[in-house]
């Protein structure tokens, strides 16, 4: 848990404040942000009294929950970036050909707005990118950033706005009045309890918070 406090240290203090709302904790400091973890996630694992999970604990428990292989060797980091792409392949199952593309095309104007050097995740399709295997840099935020979209509008987290407004037009498209999205995931949240559903958006926007501070993104 201490290398999860670690990298909240280094994100704004709108980031902590809108990570606090996410796991229910009473304000952004350290103990708080811990203590609602613990309370979120102790009740899901059979440990002795007085024992508390570790952030990989409980990244691995949500993982098998929604079915995801995962190795040993594997890092959280490679575990987060493997929880969302679950969330987007789930959603883009559920999807026309139409909502795909159009999907695509927000997603391309959305890169475009962090410039040039970001359009090249486009190169194999930007969708195609974001399940690929081998995910890394601006491509694991867009991703992380997308699931959220699709994770919040299913399940009712209100956005934080700082995510809202670097990601505009793809939130915009994934709430949009069709309201399909929140259909197009029951098939993944229908197996797990409240708290999973609120420990997988906090793995989300971890998996954003820590690109952002990889890629320095304001």
């Amino acid at each position: 848990m201490n290398n999860l406090v670690a990298l909240l240290n280094k994100s704004s203090e709108e980031e902590r404040l809108s990570f606090a709302l996410f796991v229910g904790a009473i304000d952004s400091s350290n103990g708080a942000i811990k203590s609602a973890i613990w309370k979120k996630s102790t009740n899901l694992f059979q440990k002795a009294k007085g024992a508390k999970p570790t952030y990989n604990n409980i990244l691995r428990r949500v993982a098998d929950k929604l079915k995801i292989k995962i190795y040993k060797w594997e890092s959280a980091e490679s575990i987060e970036i493997k929880i969302c792409q679950k969330v987007i392949e789930t959603a883009l199952d559920q999807m026309s050909d139409y909502q795909i593309e159009q999907l695509e095309k927000e997603l391309y104007k959305e890169s475009k707005k962090f410039g040039k050097k970001y359009e090249l995740i486009e190169s194999a399709g930007i969708l195609s990118s974001l399940t690929a295997a081998q995910l890394s840099g601006f491509g694991v935020y867009l991703l992380a950033s997308t699931s959220l979209a699709f994770v919040a509008s299913g399940i009712g987290i209100a956005l934080p706005f700082a995510i809202y407004t670097a990601m505009s037009e793809v939130i915009s498209f994934v709430i949009g009045p069709a309201g399909w999205i929140g259909l197009g995931l029951y098939s993944v949240w229908r197996l797990t309890s409240p708290n999973y559903r609120r420990l997988t958006s906090m793995i989300i926007y971890i998996t954003i918070i820590r690109a952002k501070v990889k890629l320095q993104l304001s």
